[in-house]
């Protein structure tokens, strides 16, 4: 029977994939040589999540063709998805070696030197990258040519994510006005891009040149665009006002895990009364620790939203009858902010993980100090602020921290380890 690429990928396209791999696998066992067989199989199993079956494909197709650029950029996309990043740069690499103006894989390739913590090489390969406009109709790159986005066209959104990806490099990399650049470019292109709105507030609560009343309409901005669905499908809340009842306070984060903000947050949530308070976790950590088990051990309920949409996360925390919610993420990686715009509990804050006001019109509260803010503070802040009577955080080292030394230079010495995009050159000066 002839190989008929089009069949399948309508097979694909009908929901029939198990059907469409057996068949592509049947003529890839009786022809070994058909390259184009080969790519689709890869790309099949690879849409079924089968990995090791989608390697072996391309670790074939480069076996018989091994200048094949597709080859090399799709086993490069599996390192990657694997972890096995250096794997992962080395085969992108040659894929751009043998298809210089190959767009996708000069993005790859800056995603993967990216994770390498080569960030000027990153940098240089994201620009690449937006060199040439991408060849989204390869069909050895793409089961099916990618789809517009909310009426974004295709090649916008690829567009914006490299722009996306860019900024993020560049802010690592302190160029503050280059990373903010990207950042604008990639929303006027994409416009309802979470991440990269959330990566632009981000920087703009550290650039000295964006003024409070900016950095200010900028988050709001982000709540009249990401907080539409919560608005429409807000919860109303009765007080009953119950004698001797527990108050159930809940928090939301994604680094309920091995994070730096767990050296704030532990100690608060080991000392909670449990007598006076309920403790909710709201985990959105999808590769759990010892920190985590550690975590886990001092909170009376634990919930899992990896995989919950943003209404299912909200409908929980409702049916949970939380009184007080308290994100601990803001506007960093993998928060779960748009769950707060549903108001799922009557009394909602922000606490601990984010520098900035959430923008949130359904965020009552920021809790914070009078060091942080005070009474004549030029921050502004779309939540009411609550300044705790003392300070309003605790920090308790690692338990395996090495012993403090001797200053190795001068008997004042000063250090920092905070990102990049937190060292202008006014905050050293």
């Amino acid at each position: 029977m002839a190989f008929d690429d089009a069949a399948l990928r309508e097979l694909v396209r009908a929901g029939r994939v198990e059907e469409a791999r057996a068949r592509c696998h049947d003529h890839c066992r009786d022809h070994p040589d058909d390259l184009e067989a080969w790519h689709l199989l890869g790309l099949i199993h690879g849409r079924l999540g089968d990995y090791p079956a989608a390697a072996a494909c391309y670790d074939h197709l480069l076996e018989i063709a091994p200048g094949d650029a597709a080859a090399l950029y799709n086993r490069g996309r599996l390192h990657g998805l694997e972890g096995r990043w250096h794997e992962a740069a080395g085969c992108l690499r040659a894929a751009t070696r043998q298809r210089p103006e190959f767009s996708e894989a000069w993005a790859g390739l800056g995603n993967m030197l990216y994770n390498l913590l080569e960030l000027r090489a990153s940098e240089a390969a994201f620009r690449k990258a937006l060199d040439t406009p991408p060849a989204l109709g390869d069909s050895r790159c793409y089961l099916e040519p990618p789809a517009e986005r909310n009426g974004v066209p295709a090649t916008h959104v690829w567009r914006a994510h490299v722009l996306s990806s860019l900024g993020r490099t560049q802010r690592k990399l302190g160029l503050l006005d280059a990373a903010l650049d990207s950042f604008q470019q990639a929303l006027r292109l994409r416009p309802d891009d979470a991440v990269t709105y959330a990566n632009l507030l981000f920087l703009m609560s550290y650039h000295v040149l964006c003024s409070p009343g900016a950095t200010l309409a900028a988050h709001e901005a982000w709540d009249k665009v990401h907080g539409a669905a919560g608005r429409a499908g807000r919860f109303s809340h009765e007080r009953t006002g119950e004698a001797g009842k527990r108050l159930k306070i809940g928090y939301v984060s994604p680094h309920l895990c091995r994070h730096v903000v767990n050296f704030f947050f532990e100690p608060l949530l080991a000392h909670h009364d449990h007598e006076a308070v309920e403790v909710y976790c709201y985990a959105e950590v999808r590769h759990p620790d010892a920190v985590t088990a550690r975590l886990q051990s001092h909170a009376d309920h634990w919930r899992s939203t990896v995989g919950m949409s943003d209404a299912q996360v909200a409908a929980m925390i409702h049916g949970d009858g939380i009184d007080i919610l308290i994100d601990l993420a803001g506007h960093t990686t993998s928060s779960r902010l748009k769950v707060f715009t549903y108001k799922p509990a009557p009394v909602q804050a922000t606490y601990l993980g984010y520098c900035n006001t959430t923008g949130l019109e359904a965020m009552d509260y920021w809790i914070t100090d009078e060091n942080l803010h005070p009474a004549d503070t030029g921050e502004l802040a779309a939540e009411t602020l609550y300044r705790l009577p003392r300070c309003w955080l605790c920090y308790r080292p690692d338990a395996h921290a090495p012993p403090v030394t001797v200053p190795p230079a001068r008997p004042v010495t000063f250090g920092s380890l905070n990102d990049l995009s937190k060292m202008s050159p006014q905050v050293v000066a």
